[in-house]
């Protein structure tokens, strides 16, 4: 089982996706006309910073304008991005203990590999999309003008690679014991 070489690929790629939900995927900078504001975002939910105020009351009223309308909303976005992840672990590991159906195992890490490639533009694309949502749509932000935004992609946004990367590894490495067993029966 984990003596074989796909499994360990298969645990690595499993501990990628695990670290999915501790790391952030990006960061976000929002500077508006009160301070800076500092978005973290990753599948453990949004954290958020207020910095840069000249006044106290600046920083409590863009506490208070962000806090009431903004929570909320995210709240079901994050939960349905750790139970993705999770499910995602769940599989891999499911795919491990596969080791004695390998046409099974096969087809299993081929489903794995598109749900990895399905993450990784998920992710991708998350901190643009969030960008544009800030700049332009984002409803909490009316009574503040933004400046400007900038936004720097964390390390999950780059984990589902090395998922993929192992995942595609193991599923090498799984057609290659397929090969050798079929050459092996016709040898019988």
């Amino acid at each position: 089982m984990l003596q074989r070489i796909q499994s360990l690929y298969l645990l690595l790629a499993a501990i990628c996706v695990l670290c999915m939900l501790f790391f952030p995927v990006a960061t976000f900078n929002v500077e508006t006309n009160h301070g800076t504001i500092h978005f973290e975002t990753g599948m453990s939910g949004m954290k958020k910073e207020i910095s840069g105020t000249k006044y106290k009351a600046d920083k409590e009223y863009m506490e208070s304008v962000i806090d009431t309308k903004n929570e909320s909303k995210y709240s079901k976005f994050f939960n349905m991005g750790r139970i993705g992840v999770l499910v995602f672990f769940i599989l891999i590991m499911v795919v491990i203990f596969l080791y004695k159906k390998l046409d099974l195992q096969i087809s299993m890490t081929t489903l794995l590999l598109g749900i990895s490639v399905a993450f990784l533009l998920a992710v991708l694309f998350m901190p643009s999309l969030g960008q544009k949502f800030i700049t332009e749509e984002a409803g909490f932000f009316n009574e503040i003008k933004i400046k400007d935004t900038s936004v720097s992609r964390g390390l999950s946004t780059w984990l589902p690679a090395g998922t993929i990367a192992f995942t595609l590894l193991a599923l090498l490495k799984m057609k290659r014991d397929r090969k050798l067993l079929k050459s092996l029966d016709r040898l019988r």
